[in-house]
């Protein structure tokens, strides 16, 4: 019923989700209390993914939920800026980047890793080549801003954009995914990089 909820009622006409629902007030929050934030939608979706993974193994399949999973990696591929990034937050009445200057910094791209590991994990369910391409774009523009620049930074959802460990978490998970996905040792250096970044 938790996922049913999600997918039936968080998605906007644009193709990603609202992310935040006041249980309390029974309403779903505003861009300007909590825009959709990139970790967010990419953590809450591949949780989508995961729950309809466990029904399909216990030998039910639910259609809906793999239907919004392709949605959103559908959303990402289409809206991914050129230099591969994604930007940090998404206005959720326009569909456009959230760009008021109020301290979520949503137009930063220090986000970027967080769908990386979702984008694989679509391409292996569906085989659908955007999805691997978009991840290998995000990984690229990661691999030059992080892993050569030594630093990670901006992996809280809605924290400041600091040198983090939550980051370097991320982006391990990024890495490490585009390395299994593609065997190239150049994304396994970078997730050793990214592990021994946010274990120190």
């Amino acid at each position: 019923k938790v996922i049913d909820f999600w997918v039936n009622e968080s998605f906007t006409s644009y193709g990603f989700p609202r992310v935040w629902f006041g249980t309390a007030s029974n309403v779903w929050a505003g861009p300007d209390i909590a825009p959709s934030f990139i970790r967010y939608m990419s953590d809450g979706m591949e949780g989508i993914l995961d729950a309809y993974l466990e029904e399909k193994a216990a030998g039910v399949t639910k259609r809906a939920w793999m239907d919004k999973c392709v949605t959103f990696a559908d959303w990402l591929v289409a809206n991914q800026n050129e230099d591969g990034s994604y930007y940090r937050a998404y206005n959720q009445n326009t569909g456009k980047v959230y760009d008021t200057e109020d301290g979520k910094q949503g137009t930063s791209k220090n986000n970027t890793t967080c769908p990386v590991r979702y984008l694989i994990r679509m391409y292996e369910q569906t085989g659908d080549t955007n999805y691997l391409n978009a991840a290998k774009k995000a990984g690229e523009f990661a691999y030059q801003e992080y892993y050569l620049g030594g630093k990670y930074y901006g992996g809280t959802p809605d924290g400041k954009n600091v040198v983090d460990k939550e980051a370097g978490v991320i982006a391990l998970y990024a890495f490490d995914s585009l390395y299994e996905a593609t065997g190239e040792n150049k994304w396994l250096n970078a997730a050793e990089h990214a592990a021994t970044f946010f274990a120190s």
